[in-house]
């Protein structure tokens, strides 16, 4: 058996070409391929003898002592006891490494063709929009929702915000999508509530304390609730003329918000937002109530809600 670089540790190869020698005779080609190659292996780890740099001679060795067991392996199978395994493994083999590209590429197709479903399904039961914060709650990965958007054809409304083209924009929607933090307040609240019919020239929110995502601009009015339990207090879902659902304050809570700031509320507009709260079928004196005494303005809302209640 040649050997390249530098003769070999003595004792060490010898043992190893006598071992080889005796499988030879008895056909076990297998067991010199397998066991014998990872034993070799092993003990040059072991005895730190083993280096992949290319100048080492015991490398160029190592890897001719290899190169010797696969030619036994490989082209011995007239000897070998059971030539039927060995031809059947060979096909496996052969076959496995053809397949398994194929076996890839088959569950990639399955997995898109899964995900594209659930997008469509997504697009779907919003109304013809789709949002990048729904696909990652669903697992899907971004790169599949750069793919939709493509096919679909859709149409960027804001970042992560994807639309059919006959989609009529919902700009309560979108802003609430951009700025998830602010809850729709005061006179914005109003109107999503029915409870004035002037179409407010800008959007009124309240954020948490510190919240400011963007500079102050006209077409948004900010309120900061600094404390928690008061930010969140009275928050519900609710429709807008175009079908979505937002967040903002229920009827009670956005009552007690324009009562505590009536300085800054049309005279018109707070009013007629009272006389309407009080026909409402769906108010709950109770919860305006306990609103009023956590935001500190009880005797207020009493007083003034008794004048209206008992109103003709």
């Amino acid at each position: 058996m040649p050997f390249s670089g530098s003769p070999p540790p003595i004792g060490f190869f010898p043992s190893f070409e006598h071992s080889r020698q005796k499988c030879r005779q008895k056909g076990l080609y297998r067991t010199t391929f397998s066991a014998t190659f990872c034993r070799l292996f092993s003990i040059l780890q072991k005895n730190n003898l083993y280096s992949r740099h290319r100048d080492n001679p015991l490398r160029n060795d190592f890897f001719a002592v290899r190169s010797a067991l696969y030619d036994d392996f490989t082209s011995g199978w007239s000897k070998d006891p059971d030539p039927s395994l060995a031809r059947k493994f060979l096909a496996f083999f052969k076959t496995a490494t053809l397949a398994f590209p194929t076996i890839l590429l088959y569950f990639w197709f399955k997995m898109q063709e899964s995900n594209e479903k659930k997008l469509e399904k997504l697009l779907s039961a919003n109304g013809g929009y789709i949002t990048r914060k729904q696909v990652d709650s669903h697992g899907i990965p971004s790169w599949f929702l750069t793919d939709f958007v493509r096919k679909q054809r859709l149409v960027k409304i804001d970042k992560g915000f994807y639309a059919q083209e006959q989609w009529i924009r919902d700009d309560y929607l979108v802003f609430q999508y951009k700025y998830p933090k602010f809850i729709f307040s005061h006179v914005s609240a109003l109107f999503l509530h029915g409870l004035t019919d002037q179409l407010p020239a800008y959007f009124e929110v309240t954020g948490p304390k510190n919240y400011r995502p963007f500079s102050p601009k006209p077409s948004v009015t900010i309120h900061t609730d600094s404390h928690d339990e008061s930010y969140r207090l009275g928050v519900c879902k609710i429709k807008t003329s175009l079908g979505h659902l937002v967040e903002c304050y229920n009827m009670e809570r956005t009552l007690c918000d324009i009562i505590k700031n009536s300085r800054k509320i049309d005279a018109e507009i707070f009013g007629k937002a009272l006389r309407l709260y009080a026909k409402s079928k769906g108010k709950s004196i109770r919860n305006l109530l306990h609103y009023a005494q956590v935001l500190k303005i009880e005797n207020k809302v009493a007083e003034l809600m008794t004048v209206v209640m008992n109103e003709d």
